[in-house]
């Protein structure tokens, strides 16, 4: 079923969607434009293979867009493979940003606030485009929201086996969110199980404080229809319109926006593809 300018439940998105058998949404991902621009009521979500941008010279601190505090946390990481991938996904974001904000990557004044979450330094420069962004990665793959406006969070968890799904779901779900994962088995359960989970990690990371919170107090259901909700951090409540969809055939993804924001563009990353400043 192909939808169009609204996203069932009253939530709206622009680029054409179709269902799976479980009614999750199969964004039809689009190659990301040279030069992008968001509007002021829109984000942007890009998909990312992060080892293509390892393969095209974005793995390797050492010769990366990456500033000094990056490479200091890529550099503590134990496995190769957790540093390249942590690269990667840092200069595809840097490269993003840059493209919206016309300045070249490493030019880009990503600070770590609250709770470590990514954020623009406050700049004269860019106060009249402000952006906020929120980056996931799970192992090679990741995902950037981009909008000019906050609250904003996304992640990215792909599928696996998990023996322990249940008692997982017992320790951090609520309710109807345990029995949605005790319903299913093998496969669908695994479904069940990520499915609430990447909404609940959006969620908490729309905030930065929110990182803070345990999640079995966030109700965000283990099902994949748009929810509109009031998140409550200690920082005070924020409201949120959450959207769940298929990164992958094996990666599921969620989106947490303001209300007001409608997901414009879904976008797959490609190294060499977005213009320079």
């Amino acid at each position: 079923m192909e939808i169009g300018p609204s996203w069932p439940g009253g939530l709206d998105i622009s680029p054409p969607m179709h269902a799976a058998e479980d009614g999750l949404w199969i964004p039809d991902w689009q190659p990301g434009p040279t030069r992008p621009a968001l509007g002021d009521g829109v984000c942007h979500v890009w998909r990312v293979d992060l080892e293509q941008v390892a393969a095209q010279g974005g793995g390797d601190p050492s010769d990366s867009p990456l500033n000094a505090q990056e490479r200091e946390r890529a550099a503590r990481f134990v496995f190769e493979r957790h540093r390249r991938w942590f690269t990667a996904a840092r200069t595809a974001l840097r490269r993003v940003l840059g493209a919206y904000l016309g300045v070249d990557a490493a030019a880009v004044p990503i600070v770590a606030e609250l709770y470590q979450r990514p954020a623009l330094a406050p700049s004269a420069r860019f106060r009249a485009t402000p952006i906020d962004f929120n980056l996931s990665h799970s192992d090679g793959l990741a995902l950037i929201a981009v909008s000019r406006r906050a609250p904003l969070g996304v992640d990215v968890e792909l599928l696996r086996p998990m023996a322990d799904a249940l008692g997982l779901a017992e320790r951090h779900y609520v309710g109807d969110e345990i029995a949605r994962v005790a319903a299913a088995s093998g496969a669908l359960r695994d479904r069940a199980f990520f499915t609430c989970w990447t909404r609940k990690e959006a969620v908490l990371k729309s905030t930065g404080a929110g990182l803070s919170v345990a999640p079995v107090t966030v109700r965000v259901g283990a099902t994949p229809e748009p929810l509109q909700l009031v998140f409550a951090d200690p920082a005070g409540a924020a409201a949120l319109q959450l959207v769940s969809f298929e990164v992958r055939a094996d990666a599921l993804g969620a989106c947490a926006v303001h209300p007001h924001i409608r997901v414009a563009g879904m976008f797959d990353y490609l190294p060499g593809s977005i213009a320079g400043p």
